[in-house]
């Protein structure tokens, strides 16, 4: 069974954090990853979605909650742990996603984020990861 993530750290900064709408009937939990598609925000479901990876979900959004909000806040650098494949893992290496809140080592063009610790000789399934959208230059083009 899948554990949901646990933040670590996240950057005190205000820019790095938004605001984003979120598709109606959409479930989100607190720390999912979110993919932003059409501007909306929607849960990351494919290893494809890397160019749309907006971050991780700072709120909750129940989709059959006549009171849901309209927009959720994303955490755009921050660490967290989340689930990986069980592997092991140096320092700084770059993760994709494989499946619902969790990563495996990048292939080429798909990071999401970095490992944020060395996991030694012992292979795990959980794992601290670096996430920092605007760095990745895939949903926010710097110049």
């Amino acid at each position: 069974m899948a554990t949901a993530p646990r933040l670590l750290w996240q950057s005190s900064c205000g820019t790095d954090i938004t605001t984003t709408p979120v598709a109606l009937a959409t479930a989100i939990a607190k720390y999912d990853f979110i993919s932003v598609e059409s501007n909306l925000a929607v849960l990351m479901d494919a290893v494809t979605e890397d160019a749309t990876f907006g971050g991780l979900s700072n709120d909750v959004h129940v989709a059959s909650d006549a009171n849901q909000k309209l927009t959720i806040v994303l955490l755009m650098k921050c660490v967290a742990t989340v689930d990986c494949t069980s592997d092991t893992y140096i320092l700084g290496a770059p993760v994709m996603y494989t499946s619902a809140n969790a990563v495996v080592d990048a292939t080429s063009g798909t990071t999401l984020g970095w490992t944020h610790k060395y996991s030694g000789s012992t292979a795990v399934t959980r794992l601290d990861v670096l996430f920092d959208v605007p760095l990745l230059q895939k949903l926010f083009a710097l110049t």
